[in-house]
């Protein structure tokens, strides 16, 4: 059974939540604040944590920059609408973000689709000068190990994976972050942006205009 952490200071919204996961099958807990969320997280371990991100004591977004180098994915559930917000909580490492109010059905479909990524790591993979090892959760470069964000390294097996075939945005965004994500693209752009900075690859992951992007298994010679 999954363990799942509910970090929400409005215990209506926690218990509401908590509710709709116990009647889904998952093994839940609840904190009410940032403190106890990092000494629980510290103590115990979790399959996914629920986190809102206007916690008392510590932020949502200070746990998230604490935790992002855990593999335990996260989804933020937060009043926050905003794209700044958003998009900053997706760079520190979130796995997914939604805005109350929230479709429990929508929560519940978002959840089993986190859950099912990180448990398919199926091999290691070799593309170009990286490798990249699901297992242990790390990226080397020419025997260097790289960096990267638990959403940052799941692009990046997805893309390697699909080496040498067009990915449209719609299908990155469906396959990765688990959800169709309407209009807000940047989300894929700025991950692919990370990537290529942290990997130097600015040639290796083309972008195809219009469509999405290609990593290339080779150059051209």
């Amino acid at each position: 059974m999954y363990r799942i952490l509910i970090a929400e200071d409005n215990k209506a919204i926690s218990n509401l939540i908590k509710t709709h996961l116990s009647f889904a099958g998952y093994d839940t807990s609840q904190v009410y604040d940032g403190e106890f969320a990092l000494e629980i997280l510290e103590a115990e371990p979790f399959d996914l944590l629920i986190l809102d991100l206007m916690l008392p004591k510590v932020s949502g977004v200070d746990i998230l920059a604490r935790v992002k180098d855990c593999q335990m994915p996260i989804i933020v559930v937060t009043a926050l609408d905003d794209l700044s917000s958003k998009v900053q909580c997706l760079q520190v490492g979130a796995d997914d973000y939604i805005t109350k109010p929230f479709d429990s059905m929508d929560l519940l479909a978002r959840v089993g689709a986190v859950l099912r990524r990180c448990r398919r790591r199926p091999m290691s993979l070799n593309v170009r000068n990286i490798s990249v090892d699901p297992d242990q959760h790390r990226v080397l470069k020419d025997g260097k190990e790289i960096e990267l964000t638990p959403k940052e390294f799941d692009l990046l097996y997805y893309l390697c994976s699909n080496c040498d075939k067009v990915l449209t945005r719609k299908e990155i965004l469906s396959d990765v972050w688990g959800y169709n994500y309407v209009g807000e693209t940047r989300t894929v752009d700025i991950h692919i942006q990370r990537l290529r900075k942290k990997l130097d690859w600015e040639g290796a992951i083309q972008t195809i205009t219009k469509v999405g992007y290609l990593l290339k298994g080779s150059d051209d010679r």
